[in-house]
């Protein structure tokens, strides 16, 4: 059993990154751990070190070059704009640590839980077209299976559920995961929970307990309510309006597309997308099973940066886009999380993932109109986190 890392709060410098996830090891055999980095914690920032003349996409290219050097087997992408401008990506490396063919710029990346922030926006679509409400208890949409559900499932909100707060369990079944049930995505989703929510919570109300069941559930009554499939709703709501081309379900499978990377007693081997292990099961996508290219994702954070000015209503209006951007326990919102930078005033909103083949996150600072991402085709924190926590002290240096 893995546990949560504590979070360490320094008085100077800078707050290591920490990965908290508090996945079962039964959740490692399918490769199903949907991330989210423990909160960078209070970011003490120290300028001194950089030269006044550097500019931010000076310090995004110097830190890849740095990030790419030291993944010379692996497969890494970043993009990088600020405010509308076309995003600035940058890849290195091959397919796999077997393969000699160069992973394109326009690739896709699988983006484990950087997904969640997908299914909040659909919600908070749906929401505002009157077809749901935040904080109605989800027992009144589950019409067909109410008589199943115990009352603390009933009485769960789409908010607790988009927030972590309603006290679902983290993770499925060891069945599930080990011998997924037969049937379309939104079928086994349902069968999933079925093994669930007949029992009671074990805790309810208002405290931060991270959960991809959550996000499955929720979908669940995206689906019942929409009669559509949650992946074809994503599609139409978000994906095609916005012009998020490249937006997929599951592992990449292009010809120059990377492929994820699994380890085991810390060996790292490709693995090709169509094998059973190349992801989770279908069931949990909502949760974490989106894959993006890195221009794309990065235009993901702009349209948040654009909709919470009051400058994206195709999108979302400037009330439910900071609904999304709004902490409800300490420093989550929906499907987002929110952190101060201390010592300057600034926010940094983010999310990453992980289905322990790949590792991606997703930043954006929206006092500066900032967005950057990075991926990486293998399950290695410390080099992400590397990059991201240099980005941060580097970029409140020049901005």
């Amino acid at each position: 059993m893995l546990h949560p890392h504590t979070i360490n709060r320094v008085q100077s410098g800078l707050s290591p990154l920490r990965h908290r996830f508090a996945s079962c090891a039964r959740a490692l055999l399918r490769g199903t751990v949907f991330t989210t980095l423990a909160p960078f914690a209070a970011l003490m920032i120290s300028t001194a070190a950089l030269a006044q003349a550097e500019t931010a996409h000076d310090v995004f290219e110097r830190n890849f070059q740095q990030l790419a050097a030291a993944q010379p087997q692996y497969a890494v992408g970043a993009a990088f704009a600020i405010g509308d401008e076309a995003p600035h990506v940058v890849v290195s490396g091959n397919q796999h640590k077997n393969s000699t063919v160069h992973v394109d710029a326009n690739a896709a990346w699988h983006i484990g839980s950087v997904t969640k922030s997908f299914t909040a926006a659909l919600i908070m679509r749906l929401v505002a077209q009157d077809y749901l409400d935040l904080d109605a208890p989800i027992g009144g949409y589950l019409g067909a299976y109410q008589a199943e559900m115990h009352p603390d499932w009933q009485a769960l909100t789409l908010r607790q559920l988009l927030s972590h707060t309603g006290g679902v369990p983290r993770d499925g079944s060891l069945w599930g995961f080990l011998f997924p049930p037969q049937g379309s995505p939104s079928e086994t989703r349902v069968i999933e929970m079925q093994r669930h929510w007949n029992r009671p919570l074990k805790t309810t109300g208002q405290d931060y307990a991270y959960s991809n069941l959550g996000y499955v559930l929720a979908a669940i009554v995206v689906e019942e309510v929409m009669q559509e499939a949650w992946f074809n709703l994503v599609k139409r709501e978000i994906s095609e309006p916005l012009g998020l081309d490249s937006l997929g379900f599951g592992p990449p499978t292009d010809a120059t597309d990377p492929w994820g990377h699994k380890s085991f007693l810390g060996s790292f081997s490709p693995v090709h997308p169509a094998s059973d292990d190349a992801d989770s099961p279908a069931w949990m996508g909502p949760a974490g099973q989106l894959r993006i290219s890195m221009s794309d994702l990065v235009k993901w954070g702009q349209i948040h940066l654009e909709a919470c000015q009051g400058q994206r209503p195709d999108f979302l209006s400037r009330e439910s886009c900071t609904t999304l951007l709004t902490p409800v326990s300490a420093d989550y919102g929906l499907g987002w999380i929110i952190l101060p930078v201390t010592g300057h005033d600034a926010t940094l909103v983010w999310h990453n993932g992980s289905n322990t083949k790949w590792y991606s996150l997703l930043a954006i600072i929206p006092e500066h109109d900032v967005v950057f991402a990075v991926s990486l085709n293998r399950f290695e924190e410390s080099a992400i986190d590397a990059f991201a926590r240099a980005m941060i002290i580097d970029l409140m240096a020049v901005l």
